[in-house]
């Protein structure tokens, strides 16, 4: 906004010369070093003129010693000029920006009516470097702050920013970036931070499609309590809002783990928003409610099918026709299955989710019970909105997490055992209280669910999760021999990781992370003696291009 500034020595009246006035920093501002400062100045008048631009201390534009140089003979010009101030390396102190301009007149003083305010920063982003660059855009900031900080509030230049809890401490915030380089704003406290990141939108021809399925006879409509929106447009914003939010976790606890910010690209509009699809099944609503998961998924498995690049898709898909039967107290068209091309997930919960950024924070606060009288509670008995958001959105991860070949650890606290219970304390420094627990504040690092260390070690090689297109040397499955006495894996890309697994739950895992070796030949005896009374073994293999291969080995002597 334009505010009336001072201006001192304007001259005596001279039209010719004109008058150089500075309209911003409108408003006083407190910032940490390295935040830009836009300055604009506007010219009036015709005439050969130069204008300097200073930041100084007293505001007294006749003491020079204590002016530091911003611009120096800027020519004139009678359209508006904005400079950005770029405050690194800027000593601590209050300045007060003028504009000093030299004419056929003399010289005119213009001073802004706000006052920049350099101070010590009031928070320190941990886990990303100033600069990084991201493939994907929702960017989880996370660091320390004072422990009287109870908010920050972060965006991007001349957008709305989101105000984000911080606790004893500790605070998060997600941020939406656009692709090339970005500004985040951080404040807390009334200071204003400066962070750069960039985000370069990943290219590799594979994809996570988000698929809300409606039934022959219906318009995608959800269960949900008296006044929460439930139709399908509601339906497809929540399930888009938590396609960001498992793609920037997928990043992040990889990250933890010591294997970058890997993760899978989301099909996106002309805007940069996820595609939610949606696939009208020919199941009616009757025939959904009388199947269970194991149909459904593999129903579903088989219609999805015709939609396109299967072969470069894996699918989420969530159905809209779960329903919580309050008479049986039994729910209908529901189940959490993952596997090969599809994870499968019902929408008795869907009514918990976020339907957009701006209700993350406070959803994932939500302390309300359910209503188990009308409504499903899956929560793993905890009966919160949160809780059962948290599952939700957990669960989905879980799954998709099977179709990356992933079975499930024995790391509690890994996504892929029911460590996916707590995935709003990857975004969240709070986790409220429950029917079961007491809450937890501040959440820390160790607090957080993970992919666990076969996990992620598997997950530095899967395709899906390669950020561009790659000319992969290898496209061929590796093979397994075996005797009475050994068992040889081999691959011409070379061997990565073996994952040992009975049923979907791994027993324990090798990992080759220096050159791989394009055979490894493994002792059944051995193996005897790693797992204990287990008459068979499935050996779960992934080379250096991302092929897998899957065999049983016989244990028994």
């Amino acid at each position: 906004m334009l505010v009336v500034v001072v201006c001192a020595g304007c001259g005596g009246g001279d039209d010719a010369a004109g008058l150089t006035t500075l309209v911003r920093p409108a408003e006083s501002l407190k910032i940490a070093p390295g935040v830009p400062v836009p300055i604009e100045w506007v010219s009036t008048g015709v005439g050969a003129a130069t204008v300097d631009l200073l930041a100084d201390v007293d505001g007294d534009p006749e003491t020079t010693e204590d002016q530091l140089p911003l611009v120096s003979g800027n020519a004139a010009a009678t359209a508006p000029t904005v400079f950005d101030w770029q405050t690194s390396g800027v000593p601590f102190g209050r300045y007060h920006v003028i504009a000093r301009r030299v004419d056929t007149s003399g010289t005119h003083v213009s001073t802004a009516p706000g006052v920049v305010e350099v101070v010590q920063p009031l928070l320190k982003v941990e886990n990303l470097k100033d600069g990084e660059r991201l493939r994907y855009p929702l960017a989880l900031l996370s660091g320390s702050v004072p422990g009287e900080v109870t908010q920050v509030s972060a965006g991007l230049p001349n957008e709305p920013k989101r105000t984000w809890p911080a606790f004893g401490g500790r605070f998060k915030t997600l941020v939406p970036l656009l692709p090339g380089e970005n500004d985040v704003l951080l404040e807390t406290g009334g200071v204003l931070h400066r962070f750069a990141l960039g985000y370069k939108p990943m290219t590799t021809p594979y994809a996570v499609r988000f698929v809300y399925v409606l039934p022959a006879d219906g318009e995608g409509r959800f269960d949900a309590p008296a006044g929460e929106p439930n139709d399908l447009a509601s339906a497809l914003r929540r399930i888009a809002t938590a396609a960001e939010l498992l793609q920037t976790f997928t990043a992040e606890a990889l990250e933890a783990q010591g294997s970058g910010r890997r993760t899978f690209r989301i099909a996106r509009d002309g805007s940069g928003a996820p595609i939610v699809q949606t696939f009208r099944s020919r199941l009616t609503t009757a025939q959904a409610h009388a199947m269970d998961g194991n149909a459904l998924w593999s129903h579903f498995y088989s219609e999805l099918e015709s939609m396109p690049n299967r072969n470069g898709t894996i699918d989420v898909a969530i159905m809209s026709m779960t329903h919580f039967d309050p008479v049986r107290k039994k729910v209908l068209a529901h189940t959490a299955l993952g596997g090969g091309r599809l994870g499968l997930f019902g929408s008795g919960g869907l009514h918990t989710w976020a339907q957009s950024l701006d209700e993350v924070a406070a959803r994932f606060l939500d302390e309300r019970r359910i209503d188990t009288e009308v409504l499903l509670d899956d929560s793993a008995f905890r009966g919160t909105h949160w809780a059962n958001y948290a599952t939700g959105l957990g669960a989905t991860m879980h799954e998709l997490g099977h179709c990356l070949s992933l079975p499930h650890p024995t790391d509690n606290m890994s996504v892929m055992s029911r460590g996916f219970d707590f995935i709003n304390r990857t975004f969240m420094v709070q986790e409220p209280a429950s029917k079961t627990s007491a809450g937890l504040a501040p959440v820390k690092p160790t607090d957080e669910p993970g992919w666990g260390r076969n996990g992620a070690v598997r997950l530095r090689f899967v395709r899906w999760l390669d950020a561009d297109a790659v000319n992969y040397r290898v496209n061929m499955s590796p093979t397994l021999s075996e005797t009475a006495t050994e068992v040889v894996l081999s691959s011409m890309a070379g061997v990565r990781h073996i994952s040992w697994n009975v049923n979907s739950d791994v027993l324990g895992h090798d990992e080759f992370l220096g050159e791989p070796p394009p055979t490894v030949t493994v002792r059944k005896q051995a193996l005897r003696a790693r797992f204990p009374g287990m008459a068979t073994l499935r050996a779960n293999v992934i080379d250096d291009d991302g092929n897998l291969g899957e065999w049983e080995v016989q244990l028994q002597e």
